[in-house]
């Protein structure tokens, strides 16, 4: 029997895709392995974790610096929107709009979500994404991301359900083999927009205090690529600085959550970092308040 074709979009960055995990769950039981075929697109930022995740058959995201890979990877999502049959994407921005515009799926579902409410968003580009699909569910903005995620796959299963955290059990996350023998405070200093940065001289004051007062032997910083410059500032501030580890962008997406799974406090910006310590029942402390509602 030949399975039908669903094909998921989720291209943003980590906190938001964690958030969003549960959702996906409830999609992947009302699309049963049986009789559907589930293909995400996803980010470069949640490529690794979404080959691991066992809520679609297959994934992979289009972004990649090798010319041939890109073209491969262009073919397979123009196959993609050729067969697939239902459409479904919880995020209604520029970069999965065109890919909708194109799909022949008889079925396209879009979260109706609205930051324009919150935060300034030119209405008529958002008009214009919403319009490539025939089914849109419509979010209160000010009832919280985890509220939101919920309705969504309400509307699309018929089954009512509240919103939820997924437990993250399909991931191995083992304590790292260099930090195996001592306790951290893990300080992620960087965030995808600079107004929802702390100073990073303050992270490096709060990384003295915790080491001055024996709360921790040692600390990590962690973070992507693009949060070196405020890492590298944050370490130049210490005092003790030879007491941390800078582990800013040379970590796996699996590696960076097993490290904020394994520290006895995490401190962060409001980042995909705090969503994690969050999720992973880490203590941790998130600084809130950079223009994010």
């Amino acid at each position: 029997m030949r399975r039908r074709r669903v094909l998921v979009l989720r291209h943003d960055a980590l906190g938001d895709w964690l958030l969003w995990l549960d959702s996906a769950r409830r999609l992947r039981e009302f699309f049963p392995k049986e009789d559907f075929h589930i293909t995400l697109i996803c980010s470069k930022m949640t490529e690794q974790l979404s080959r691991l995740c066992p809520y679609w058959d297959e994934s992979f995201s289009f972004s990649s610096p090798n010319f041939l890979e890109r073209q491969l990877l262009h073919a397979k999502v123009v196959l993609s929107l050729l067969r697939a049959e239902i459409l479904i994407n919880p995020v209604p921005n520029h970069n999965s709009a065109w890919l909708a515009k194109y799909s022949r799926a008889k079925e396209r579902y879009c979260f109706d979500f609205r930051p324009n409410e919150i935060l300034p968003v030119q209405n008529e580009a958002l008009e214009r994404n919403l319009s490539f699909y025939n089914h849109l569910v419509k979010a209160n903005p000010f009832e919280g991301m985890l509220k939101a995620n919920a309705q969504f796959p309400n509307l699309i299963t018929g089954r009512s359900g509240d919103a939820a955290l997924d437990a993250l059990d399909f991931m191995p996350l083992q304590k790292p083999k260099a930090l195996l023998n001592g306790e951290y405070f893990l300080i992620a200093p960087g965030a995808a927009g600079k107004r929802r940065c702390w100073p990073p001289e303050r992270f490096a004051a709060i990384a003295d205090m915790a080491l001055e007062e024996n709360l921790t032997g040692k600390i990590v910083v962690c973070g992507s690529v693009s949060d070196s410059s405020a890492a590298d500032a944050m370490l130049s501030a210490m005092r003790r600085k030879e007491q941390a580890v800078n582990l800013c962008g040379k970590t796996t997406q699996l590696e960076f959550l097993s490290l904020v799974k394994h520290a006895k406090f995490a401190f962060c910006n409001e980042s995909g970092g705090s969503h994690l310590a969050a999720l992973l029942g880490t203590p941790s402390v998130c600084i809130l308040g950079g223009g994010h509602f």
